[in-house]
């Protein structure tokens, strides 16, 4: 994770049988129910045609073997090395997922949606190849141990599970304007933006999945949101005039690699994180975490539609909290936590339209009192503490935007069909009204993590498909690349100047039912080095800690 540094210090793999069983299990329900090829969805009869039921199942296992050798300049720093240490070589996820959906819609008007996820890992219950109980930041009974923190083995190693969506739906007039409800836990996303969500108009509007995000490079910002308790509404006012607003009742940070995960960098953070060493055998514990109020986020929204425009503009307030944390340090009595910034006031524009066969996105925002990069902050004896919604790191008003591309390829003599995207996104601190002392971008800091002026990033997805090349069969090539094209940005985990993340991959779909995908995930960045140690003491962006965690992905999925 990118930024959050508190500190700059100068196995045996078995298969085991877990997931196969579970699969094979899963398999064997989906041919008792009957799902016909090119169906992905499972409908009750209720035998009422104004009631409509749908449970929808889907099964996705992966496993991945690591691909590089481990960098030993990350292993000689003690609170960037448990995830490395613990996966070696081999295998690094050997794990089974399922979704699972059910939706019922009464007289097209009203109805509810409930979905939850399941997993398990062999991997996670194997033997970890970490053997350096020095430099291991996971505790027991206060002292410094090998194996992984409760939060990490729930997340990773499973049999476990989770609630994702659960709310009801409506939809009635108020005179003449049709309104549609939405309460409970869903998803919400406004705006433009396509690959990265940290300078949108949706950033902190809803917890992203960066775990997910990480292992699968190129993801579409809304293939990782996760539901939150709200209540959502939309009018339309006119035919080309529509009303939206959102109030929250819930508050969840964002998702990273925990600490001791495979694509983990950095064995302090965040919920999964247990301690930070200070120097060999000295170490900070985990405290309690200044988290906010979940009700203090809440937004509008107009989006207009004129046809002359040949799109949709819209404009957006939101008053939110930080789903991102700033780090606080306690040297007595040797404790750090983490704390979320709320008040945060965000003003922004938004254009998508076509040009051409092209479809374009377009965002600008700006951002009052918003937490910006820095340094831990140090707190003393008697001094006070961030309460609930405070942080005492740097904040100031930045400006965002981005701008996107998406387009579909018809049949060329090298593929039948190809669709591909891209996203530049920018990012500027304009002032910097809180914690200069700490801010990553003050005068006389020069290290490569430095803050620029500006930071310019981009992203882009290409697949190029060929159909039918056994029958039944279509076969893509699913690539993805990011970079940090100039300069570092003032938030958190924005983009850094050459760091980024690629993929490569063959993807095989067997009657619109099957996916078997085989790809290759790689990330880069800049790392600083001590003279005389070698281990790396400073990392730039959030993939220069795992830059010698490139992995090959074999996965498959079928939808029942």
């Amino acid at each position: 994770m990118n930024h959050l540094k508190l500190v700059k210090t100068r196995g045996r793999v078995s298969m085991g049988m877990g997931p196969f069983l579970l699969a094979a299990a899963v398999t064997l329900l989906s041919g008792l129910i009957g799902t016909d090829r090119g169906v992905s969805a499972f409908e009750i009869k209720t035998g009422d045609d104004n009631i409509k039921v749908n449970w929808d199942n889907t099964v996705r296992y992966n496993f991945g073997v690591r691909a590089q050798g481990q960098d030993q300049g990350l292993l000689k720093n003690p609170n960037l090395d448990d995830g490395n240490r613990n996966f070696p070589n081999g295998v690094v996820t050997n794990r089974v997922d399922l979704l699972s959906e059910f939706d019922a819609v009464f007289n097209k008007d009203y109805g509810f949606r409930i979905s939850g996820a399941f997993w398990y890992d062999q991997r996670y219950h194997d033997p970890l190849g970490n053997d350096s109980v020095a430099t291991s930041n996971h505790l027991v009974n206060g002292k410094q141990a090998l194996g992984l923190s409760t939060y990490t083995n729930y997340l990773y190693a499973g049999p476990d599970g989770e609630l994702l969506d659960a709310f009801a739906f409506g939809r009635f007039d108020l005179g003449p304007v049709p309104v549609n409800i939405k309460v409970g836990r869903h998803t919400v996303y406004w705006g433009e933006s396509l690959l990265n969500a940290i300078g949108s108009i949706a950033y902190s509007q809803m917890p992203i999945d960066f775990a997910k995000g990480k292992a699968v490079p190129g993801s579409e910002v809304k293939e990782l949101f996760r539901p939150l308790f709200l209540l959502s509404a939309q009018a339309q006012i006119t035919n080309t005039l529509t009303l939206a607003a959102q109030q929250f009742f819930q508050w969840e940070p964002f998702r990273y690699p925990e600490a001791g995960s495979y694509l983990n960098g950095n064995d302090a953070l965040l919920k999964g994180g247990e301690s930070v060493i200070l120097r060999p055998g000295v170490f900070a514990v985990h405290g309690a975490d200044a988290e906010p109020d979940g009700t203090k986020n809440w937004g509008l929204a107009l989006r207009w539609s004129p046809a002359w425009l040949g799109g949709t503009t819209g404009i957006y307030y939101r008053r939110f909290t930080d789903m991102q944390p700033q780090v606080n340090l306690m040297p007595v009595p040797g404790k750090y936590f983490f704390s979320y910034a709320d008040g945060i006031d965000l003003y922004g524009i938004s254009l998508a339209t076509n040009i051409s066969s092209l479809s374009v996105g377009a965002e600008l925002s700006y951002r009052r009192n918003m937490p910006l990069v820095s340094s831990p902050v140090s707190i003393l004896p008697g001094q006070p503490v961030p309460q609930t919604g405070d942080t005492f790191g740097a904040r100031g008003d930045t400006w965002q935007g981005l701008v996107n591309i998406q387009h579909l390829i018809k049949k060329t003599p090298l593929f039948d069909r190809a669709a591909w995207n891209a996203e530049f996104t920018w990012a500027h601190a304009a002032t910097v009204n809180q914690g200069m002392p700490y801010y990553l971008g003050r005068d006389g800091y020069n290290q490569i993590d430095r803050v620029t002026d500006h930071a310019v990033g981009f992203g882009a997805n290409f697949t190029p498909t060929w159909f039918q090349v056994f029958p039944g069969m279509d076969l893509s090539m699913p690539l993805s690349f990011n970079l940090g094209l100039y300069g570092n940005s003032p938030l958190l985990n924005g983009s850094s100047e050459d760091g980024g993340a690629w993929s490569a991959g063959l993807s095989l779909d067997v009657f619109q039912k099957y996916n078997f995908t085989l790809a290759y995930v790689g990330y880069f960045g800049e790392v600083t080095n001590d003279p005389k140690t070698g281990a790396v003491t400073v990392t730039n962006g959030p993939n220069a800690a795992t830059r010698d965690r490139g992995w090959v992905s074999f996965t498959f999925k079928m939808t029942f």
